[in-house]
């Protein structure tokens, strides 16, 4: 979920010497291409307000349950909701959203699970990258995924690289678990999660969090709207899907740091966590990210910036993953 910022630093350094072009193409006469213009159309999924909610779904009256080491699969609330509501828009994100829809969650976490392990699985993929005992393949996406109405996100291009990254890590699985239960612990091993926060709970095993960046250079700080889902295999291992969803998360941005953020949307992504064979105390760590960044690097260009820089980040984000679960508890 967050390789592609983690490269923006990279990024930024070149939108600038793009804008230097343009500029002195601008200064000569020459025909030049507009860059994104504000108050664009775009659909949006959000909660109006918190009166059009179920009660039960009202992140202020959500159950809060303390992580329980003994247990695989950990409750998140005491109500479930069998369906999620969400609310669609096709105006500005500053409007309210115009109607209500209905989920089946169960459809969509299987239809996650199963297109995250075909993707890690799948041929095509290129390695671009090995360092740190990190290794890095991409693979050209030319089409986005199809979704059930209502869920995921917004726009579902093909336009940028999915990324993969395997490492081992010196932990047991349950370990490595227990840090993407726990929103704090995410913070604590990922620097570029400035804000996380649970929105709304659908089940035991099924969250929808949203959690931003802090703003980096001239590009405005990046907020997600996810659904996360935990999924244990037969074999042992365990698979955490990601999805966008179109969910306004208005209070949360309110209340936020910033002034202002632009919506990254993951677009498949998450992790698989297997066990190794004869070894307790070490397992198998994937990471597969499929993501629209959004803003200006929504573009032909800014694609073309973001696939390039694709390769550090992921090896950072698991380099300090593997340390952060390597500490005594």
């Amino acid at each position: 979920r967050t390789q592609l910022w983690m490269d923006i630093k990279f990024c930024v350094s070149v939108i600038g010497l793009l804008s230097c072009l343009a500029l002195r193409t601008l200064a000569s006469g020459s025909t030049y291409v507009n860059g994104p213009q504000g108050g664009r159309q775009r659909l949006l999924f959000g909660f109006a307000s918190p009166a059009l909610l179920p009660k039960t779904l009202r992140s202020s009256q959500l159950s809060t349950v303390n992580p329980r080491a003994n247990r695989r699969v950990q409750p998140m609330a005491r109500r479930r909701a069998a369906h999620l509501h969400l609310s669609m828009s096709s105006t500005t994100e500053d409007q309210e959203p115009m109607a209500l829809t209905s989920v089946n969650n169960e459809v969509v976490n299987n239809l996650v699970v199963e297109r995250l392990l075909a993707l890690a699985k799948g041929t095509e993929w290129t390695q671009i990258a090995e360092k740190k005992g990190v290794r890095v393949w991409r693979k050209r996406t030319e089409h986005g995924y199809s979704w059930p109405h209502g869920a995921g996100p917004a726009n579902s291009t093909g336009r940028f690289d999915a990324i993969k990254a395997v490492a081992v890590l010196d932990a047991p699985v349950e370990k490595v678990l227990d840090v993407f239960r726990d929103n704090a612990k995410c913070q604590a091993y990922n620097e570029f999660f400035a804000e996380m926060e649970d929105v709304v709970v659908i089940d035991d095993d099924t969250k929808i969090v949203w959690s931003a960046t802090e703003r980096i250079g001239p590009l405005r700080a990046r907020d997600f709207a996810t659904r996360v889902h935990f999924r244990a295999m037969p074999d042992g291992s365990f698979v955490i899907g990601n999805l966008a969803e179109q969910v306004a998360c208005a209070d949360q941005r309110a209340a936020g740091k910033q002034s202002k953020y632009c919506r990254m949307e993951m677009l498949l992504g998450g992790h698989i966590i297997r066990p190794i064979a004869g070894e307790a105390s070490r397992c198998e760590y994937t990471q597969i990210t499929y993501a629209n960044p959004g803003g200006a690097l929504d573009s032909k260009i800014g694609a073309f910036i973001a696939n390039a820089a694709a390769a550090g980040g992921p090896i950072e984000v698991i380099s300090s993953l593997r340390e952060f679960v390597a500490l005594p508890e």
